[in-house]
């Protein structure tokens, strides 16, 4: 199933819920931009955000992975794929995302997600 992955730097603190996130890459030569997002706290059990991709921005409602990673649905998904059921991120309505798509499984958890792996700047 295709995915595009975000690096998520998450910081709980007992001042109050909120995450710090940077994309995956930055352009050659910068740091990643850092950014502050709310996080709704749903039983000390997982966190939930709203987050924009890509350029134009589209608009996701994701649960955060505490161990850093979190995935987001992209096209390719077929009917007889769960994530067909989902809001996918559409690469090609984008004018930031990376033509440098990776290929193959990436370890998560006890197994591993396989597809294409897409960086996308904004």
């Amino acid at each position: 199933m295709p995915m595009l992955r975000l690096s998520l730097f998450l910081l709980l603190g007992w001042a109050g819920p909120c995450m710090t996130l940077a994309p995956s890459d930055g352009p050659a030569g910068q740091a990643p931009k850092m950014v502050s997002v709310p996080l709704d706290n749903y039983n000390n059990l997982t966190y939930i955000t709203k987050l924009m991709l890509g350029t134009p921005p589209q608009k996701f409602l994701v649960m955060l992975d505490p161990a850093g990673t979190t995935w987001v649905p992209a096209y390719f998904c077929t009917q007889a794929e769960p994530c067909f059921e989902h809001k996918m991120y559409d690469w090609s309505k984008s004018t930031t995302q990376s033509s440098d798509w990776e290929d193959g499984a990436t370890p998560f958890g006890r197994g591993n997600v396989t597809g294409y792996v897409f960086r996308d700047a904004h």
